[in-house]
């Protein structure tokens, strides 16, 4: 990584043998990495991996929302030696309405400028209180964030390296589905401002394609990088020497993986 707008604190050296301190990471995700079988796990999987084919000690905070019923906690407790927390989702109390039952009513009703939600939405108290605890015990160096949504974890943190992993552009999100003749629910989409204030509490912000890279950069953000995702495949195809090229499709069956399968094979 490139050095910080804020650098963290100079690392100690070893006593006896003159070596660095093990740089340690902290990762806080609201997907799993156990089992990785959809594309935002793998890109978990991959941060974790990355991390540490650093050397680095990886520690992973687990906000588990509705959606990861099937996480494996102990199966990423003992991916990460031990250095596993979960926390369950909490809902923000008062009276307004949850982003999501607000965001299915204004794309029922086709008012479609008010289905962004908060870059904070999904942030509650107790994950920052984890972040800095875990932060402080362990004598972290690097916090990644996973998705914008719990950036706000980042504020108040010192001497460590801050990393937002964004996964896709968010903003105006539900403008691409109208685009494509689909209502926005149950997509996720904040506004502009939102995603720049959101990416602002990181020093380095990935992005998994260069599209998103010059997007966050249109923000004035000077600490984006691009971190693709291509997974090396484990063995060789059996019919790589045959003519006709075979493909297998593992995917969600969500519109957007549908739409790009289908553009794929039309260009090939």
């Amino acid at each position: 990584f490139p050095p910080p707008r804020h650098p963290p604190v100079r690392l100690a050296r070893g006593e006896k043998r003159g070596l660095m301190k093990k740089i340690k990471v902290l990762i806080v995700s609201p997907v799993a990495f156990v089992p990785d079988c959809q594309g935002s796990r793998r890109r978990v999987s991959q941060m974790v991996r990355v991390m540490e084919g650093f050397g680095f000690e990886v520690s992973f905070l687990f906000v588990r929302r509705d959606d990861q019923n099937d996480a494996d906690a102990a199966g990423m407790s003992a991916r990460v030696h031990g250095r596993f927390t979960e926390l369950a989702d909490r809902k923000k109390p008062g009276l307004s309405m949850p982003w999501f039952f607000k965001v299915r009513v204004a794309s029922k009703l086709r008012l479609y400028r008010f289905c962004n939600i908060a870059h904070d939405a999904w942030y509650f108290d107790e994950v920052g209180r984890a972040v800095r605890q875990t932060v402080d015990a362990e004598q972290i160096d690097i916090v990644v964030v996973e998705y914008p949504f719990y950036t706000k974890a980042l504020d108040g943190l010192t001497g460590v390296v801050k990393v937002v992993d964004m996964h896709d552009v968010f903003a105006d999100r539900y403008k691409e589905f109208l685009r494509n003749g689909k209502k926005p629910f149950p997509w996720y989409s904040v506004s502009p401002l939102g995603e720049t204030r959101a990416i602002g509490r990181a020093d380095i912000v990935l992005a998994i394609q260069d599209g998103d890279a010059a997007v966050f950069r249109s923000y004035g953000h000077p600490g984006v990088l691009t971190l693709s995702f291509a997974p090396k495949p484990a063995c060789q195809s059996k019919s790589a020497s045959s003519s006709r090229l075979r493909i297998c499709f593992l995917g969600t069956g969500n519109f957007f993986n549908i739409r790009a399968l289908e553009h794929y094979l039309q260009i090939i």
